[in-house]
């Protein structure tokens, strides 16, 4: 469950600066065996220490200083602050008409998830994913949307996230397979249930790592809304943008961290890889001014989906925000992806 961990692990940019430092260590040893030894044994200190918190800074729950801080910086105009005002009414909503269901993983985590019952007799259901440092209920515009049209909603807190356990973020890989047991909560108890998978941002990336597993039947379609391609790719992206820095060595020294303190390497967490083996139809969406998580992000993945694709490019939207950009483009593309139409709730 905790990944492979042994498959290229080493990105291919990085072997010449790897083989460069790797000759320079053993000219300089060829010099002065006793200084080399000594300065390169300060430098992997520092490296640990740089790579420990570059680990904390985007990963571990409790860190004095996170990634963020550093999150969406789309700026958002009066017709997006309406809408997250109906947000916070649809939250409110939410909380006063829905439930909570708790489950516990396979590494004994208790998970949170809300819960909003149709108020139709139906099969449908959707489990809606937040980004990262969110909760469930940051979806609740999008559940709103979704339980107009007969569907069951769940809506879980990400581990380390909302009123979840854990300490570290899993990033989408560790929460694919908690989504994994979501699903099998839903198909146990019912197993006529017809799923679709909706994520935003790391919500997204859970998503897609998700269809790359064996999968129920039930599972119908996935939907994901700015997602990265991976996540060496986005920090890497990050680190660029933030710490002006390489990806090596510090980024691999973060990987091996993750590993010890998280139970991934950040290698692993591959969206890529996981989407080449899905079943289902994919709908990817994502805003064409995103530089956080960065547009060309979706071509990649696009283009690595053998399903049924979809894909919708919303122009003059930032990170996590298209369907406020445009609603009604939104919306009319997720549902005519999904064949659904809006029922009379009565």
């Amino acid at each position: 469950m905790l990944g492979k961990g042994g498959r290229n692990m080493v990105k291919k940019k990085d072997v010449p600066a790897m083989i460069i430092t790797i000759l320079l260590i053993f000219l300089a040893a060829q010099w002065s065996p006793t200084i080399t030894i000594v300065v390169t044994v300060i430098l992997f200190c520092v490296l640990l220490l740089l790579g420990n918190f570059l680990f904390e800074f985007a990963i571990w729950k409790d860190a004095k200083i996170q990634w963020a801080s550093v999150g969406n910086r789309s700026k958002r105009n009066a017709e997006q602050e309406k809408q997250l005002e109906e947000t916070e009414s649809d939250q409110k909503w939410i909380m006063e008409n829905g439930g909570h269901i708790w489950i516990q993983n396979k590494q004994n985590m208790w998970l949170h998830s809300y819960y909003m019952e149709s108020k139709i007799q139906s099969s449908r259901y959707v489990i809606l994913v937040h980004g990262y440092n969110g909760q469930g209920l940051d979806m609740a515009g999008m559940a709103k949307q979704f339980y107009e049209r007969g569907y069951h909603i769940i809506m879980p807190d990400l581990r380390a996230h909302g009123q979840s356990d854990g300490l570290a973020r899993g990033m989408g890989w560790m929460d694919h397979f908690d989504l994994m047991e979501w699903i099998s909560c839903i198909t146990t108890r019912f197993p006529d249930a017809e799923i679709i998978l909706m994520g935003v941002s790391m919500g997204a990336a859970a998503v897609m790592m998700t269809v790359g597993e064996p999968l129920p039947t039930n599972v119908k379609a996935c939907i994901e809304d700015c997602g990265y391609s991976s996540v060496w790719e986005e920090f890497e992206s990050v680190q660029r943008e933030i710490f002006h820095l390489p990806a090596f060595p510090i980024l691999y020294i973060a990987s091996l961290i993750c590993r010890i303190r998280a139970g991934f390497w950040l290698q692993e967490a591959d969206c890529v890889k996981q989407i080449q083996k899905s079943q289902i139809p994919i709908l990817f969406i994502h805003g064409e001014e995103d530089h956080f998580v960065p547009f060309r992000m979706l071509q990649k993945l696009y283009h690595s989906a053998p399903s049924p694709k979809q894909k919708l490019v919303m122009e003059g939207a930032g990170h996590a925000v298209s369907s406020q950009v445009n609603a009604e483009l939104y919306w009319s593309t997720v549902w005519r992806f999904l064949g659904i139409r809006k029922i009379d709730l009565g």
